[in-house]
Parts: structure tokens; C-alpha cells; sequence
């Protein structure tokens, strides 16, 4: 999809969206001296995804979205350090996906990853 010179396109999702480059990203952080964008409501395999270099963040909170065994992620942020936090659940015996993942993750358990 094509960006306009402002770092901004179209949303294949329609009119109710819009997607953003690396240069909308760098303006509005510079603008507002923030670090990362926090973005919510898109469902990921993980429960959280880092996109544009690790400064936007997907989060996704809900595990077994739709029938799905997805997992679910937090953010925790104190003393001015982000910890992102992913639970993986146990596969369901009905998943199409039980056996591998079965064999990657046995129990459902935190994934703390580094900022």
C-alpha cells in the first residue's frame, strides 16, 4: 500500500482505518516525546508483536480467541522499564495444532521478553 509523503495510507480494512509508516512513527514520537505506540485489538498468534523497529507494540489479551489457541499478552511498566509478558496456553486436545504445540510449551507460562 502506498504512503503519502506524511507516512500515511489507506486501510485495506476500509474507510474506519488507516495505516502509518516509519515516518508517521518518527514524527509522532518526536512530537510527543513518546518512545513506543501501544496498539490493542488485533488478534496475535503470541498475544504481543513489535513491528516498526520494536517501538509499536500489538497487544492482545485475550488467550483462545474465537476457539483459537492463541495466547495473551501483558504489559508491565515500573520505574520507568517495560516488561512485555506472553502466556501460551496449553493446546486443547481438539486443536489441529495440538500435537506440535505440545511439544514446544507443556504448560501455560509467562514468556518474559527484555525491552
Amino acid at each position: 500500500t502506498p504512503l503519502d509523503p506524511r507516512g500515511f495510507g489507506p486501510s485495506p480494512r476500509g474507510d474506519v482505518a488507516h495505516i502509518f509508516g516509519n515516518a508517521a512513527l518518527e514524527t509522532f514520537c518526536r512530537e510527543t516525546g513518546y518512545q513506543y505506540i501501544v496498539r490493542a485489538h488485533e488478534m496475535k498468534q503470541q498475544g504481543l508483536r513489535l513491528s516498526h523497529c520494536g517501538r509499536v507494540i500489538t497487544l492482545f489479551t485475550s488467550s483462545r480467541y474465537c476457539g483459537r489457541d492463541n495466547g495473551s499478552g501483558a504489559l508491565y511498566v515500573a520505574r520507568g522499564k517495560l516488561r512485555m509478558i506472553s502466556v501460551l496456553p496449553k493446546p486443547s486436545p481438539a486443536s489441529p495444532n495440538a500435537t506440535a504445540a505440545a511439544a514446544t510449551a507443556s504448560n501455560p507460562s509467562p514468556r518474559i521478553m527484555p525491552n
